[in-house]
């Protein structure tokens, strides 16, 4: 599950309009991503989606997102990409 993540986010975004979009963490570490979006008030999650690196992707609707990035190993070093896709 989700756990271990600050409660100030990480990065914060805004989109301008409805994107389809992969968010994903690269971390030699075992990480949690957690994404807060706040035009639809819902929280996401995920874990282990790429061995142990976590990816979100989908349709995202336009407004603000908050994201946070967990760890069980302290605070690793990580990459956090974001990518479009038709």
């Amino acid at each position: 599950g989700c756990v271990n993540f600050a409660s100030t986010p990480d990065q914060v975004f805004y989109l301008g309009g409805f994107f389809y979009l992969k968010l994903a963490v690269t971390c030699a570490s075992y990480t949690t991503l957690v994404v807060y979006s706040e035009s639809d008030g819902v929280w996401f999650c995920a874990d282990d989606s790429v061995g142990l690196n976590p990816v979100l992707s989908g349709g995202w609707t336009p407004g603000n997102y908050f994201v946070y990035v967990g760890s069980f190993s302290g605070n690793p070093s990580y990459t956090l990409s974001l990518t479009e896709f038709p």
